[in-house]
């Protein structure tokens, strides 16, 4: 199944309105013998995590936002594609989200022409970091790892310059 991709309109979370809240995926049963140290197992695999942002939308945009809402994601139901700002707070990558349940589209006037737009998604399995990332910032300095990614970016553009966008 091709999951929908979010539509080319403004998906920048605007200064100071990011949050993040990660989810462990624990989901822990409750009586006392499914709670013991043998028993305590994540029960869900997937880990899912919730981001909050407001957007500035134009009223073209606006518009857009409401039939890929509306339509495309049959009110808010399905898992789409979207990039979105990582758990570091600083890269945008994409991850496979959907609306929660109890979401209902804020849209309100920000100022000319320009609606403010409060976005609360359920993102699936969230990359932190990975493992080669992990060996590499926990055995280096971050000087180190500066200067060889410096050598790798001249040895690259030296070796294969035609290869550059």
């Amino acid at each position: 199944m091709v999951l929908p991709v979010w539509p080319q309109i403004n998906n920048l979370a605007e200064l100071g309105s990011w949050s993040f809240t990660g989810s462990d995926g624990k989901g822990r049963a409750g009586t006392d013998m499914d709670n013991g140290a043998t028993r305590a197992r994540r029960r869900f695999t997937a880990r899912i995590a919730r981001t909050s942002f407001k957007v500035l939308l134009s009223d073209f945009e606006s518009l857009l936002f409401d039939y890929f809402y509306t339509n495309v994601l049959r009110d808010g139901t399905l898992w789409f594609v979207m990039p979105i700002l990582g758990a570091d707070g600083v890269v945008y990558t994409s991850h496979m989200v959907r609306f929660p349940i109890d979401y209902t589209p804020n849209v309100s006037g920000a100022g000319y022409k320009l609606n403010s737009l409060d976005i609360t998604l359920e993102v699936r399995n969230i990359v932190t970091l990975s493992s080669a990332a992990y060996y590499l910032f926990s055995t280096f300095p971050p000087s180190s790892v500066l200067k060889l990614s410096n050598a790798l970016d001249t040895f690259i553009n030296d070796q294969y310059p035609e290869d550059q966008g």
